[in-house]
């Protein structure tokens, strides 16, 4: 109702609205009310984007499609996204069957068709193809290496009933059926003949230790030695505990299991891991030692039990003394300021008029913590 009264020409979708103007004077106006209404009469704010307010021939993006002219197309941010999602989708080593995946694959690209096809963004729908088929040559090549299947009839059936972004007709689909399993047969021939080779010379075949490693642990765990050291070496693990057990989780999916009485030590060698405060209690209880290495093998930080009397349950962070892991500690000092004074902000985001004394508080605290984190990216050795 407010936005009629305005006379301004408007299209809303849900919480997504977008307002013309004829002039550019009249939209930083136009916004400006806009938004002191949101805020004062509805307690509600406006996303921040610096570029909120553009001129129909720059063009600009709505509900994930890009507008400029007679130009249609998928926004930029939107064909990125929709990148990510088929690697994810495709990515080798998921705990689903090929039969589960595909359901998933096809559903995804069947609803993102039906949402996109208004537009027809023919060229983009290719993009998104050629993206979909050098994945599905991955995962068939990693399906073949597991035996999940073996016979060229498998391959066809399983590629006949993919779905495809760009309408194809048999014949093509049949040519592309043949080039993705050609394409397979050439890969494990020569990766076959490249083992021959090697056994042939007496070398073992390179990787072996880290292919057998990715089978026992799907890809993101190695465990090396006898005294059961864990080393993890893909991004994005998180390290949590159950129990007496530590737990391993990538894509909300446990990917391994091991109970802390038989860890001598928990080695991460990658960026992106991230771990509970219960695991670090529970290797200072255990003596596990936590080496975190850079990629050229260089300790960067170690946690561990200080050496003292009365079974203390403390983690003593002991840095090699460097200029380099005085910046990691300053990162995450830094890293912890920040992230709490975002909460804060989010709580008392509203409460300026609601709870003025709240909020003045707040306030006074943030400054705090920014003067803090200032103060700590001074520190030097």
């Amino acid at each position: 109702m407010f936005t009629q009264s305005q006379k301004h020409p408007y299209i809303r979708y849900g919480d997504n609205i977008i307002v013309f103007f004829y002039q550019k004077e009249h939209a930083f106006k136009g916004k400006e009310v806009l938004t002191a209404f949101l805020e004062d009469e509805l307690l509600l704010k406006l996303n921040v984007d610096d570029q909120a307010i553009r001129h129909v021939l720059e063009g600009f993006s709505f509900l994930g499609v890009f507008f400029k002219g007679d130009e249609r197309s998928i926004s930029r941010e939107k064909v990125q996204k929709a990148i990510r999602k088929l690697t994810w989708l495709t990515e080798p080593g998921r705990s689903e069957s090929p039969e589960a995946m595909l359901k998933r694959l096809n559903e995804h690209v069947v609803a993102q068709k039906r949402f996109y096809e208004i537009i027809k963004p023919d060229r983009q729908f290719q993009e998104f193809d050629t993206h979909l088929v050098k994945r599905i040559n991955i995962l068939m090549i990693y399906y073949a290496r597991k035996n999940v299947m073996t016979t060229k009839a498998q391959f066809q059936s399983f590629i006949s009933t993919l779905q495809f972004y760009c309408e194809i007709g048999d014949k093509e689909k049949q040519k592309r059926t043949e080039g993705l399993i050609n394409e397979v047969i050439k890969s494990l021939q020569a990766e076959k003949k490249k083992k021959s080779a090697q056994k042939e010379n007496g070398k073992t075949p390179d990787g072996t230790l880290k292919k057998t490693a990715r089978a026992q642990a799907s890809r993101f765990l190695k465990q090396i030695g006898e005294e059961t050291e864990v080393v993890i070496s893909t991004p994005g693990v998180f390290i949590g505990k159950t129990a007496n057990r530590l737990v391993l989780r990538a894509d909300r999916k446990k990917v391994h299991e091991q109970p802390f009485a038989k860890i001598c030590q928990i080695t991460i060698i990658t960026n992106g891991v991230s771990l509970s405060s219960d695991v670090i209690t529970a290797c200072a209880a255990n003596k596990i030692s936590l080496v975190f290495l850079g990629k050229d093998g260089t300790a960067k930080a170690i946690l561990s039990v200080p050496d003292c009397d009365a079974g203390l349950t403390v983690i003593q962070a002991r840095m090699v003394d460097t200029e380099k892991s005085l910046n990691l500690s300053k990162r995450i000092l830094i890293g912890k300021c920040r992230n709490q004074m975002n909460v804060l902000k989010f709580y008392t985001r509203h409460r300026s008029r609601t709870d003025p004394g709240f909020h003045e508080r707040v306030k006074q605290n943030l400054n705090f913590m920014e003067k803090s984190a200032s103060f700590i990216s001074l520190l030097t050795l």
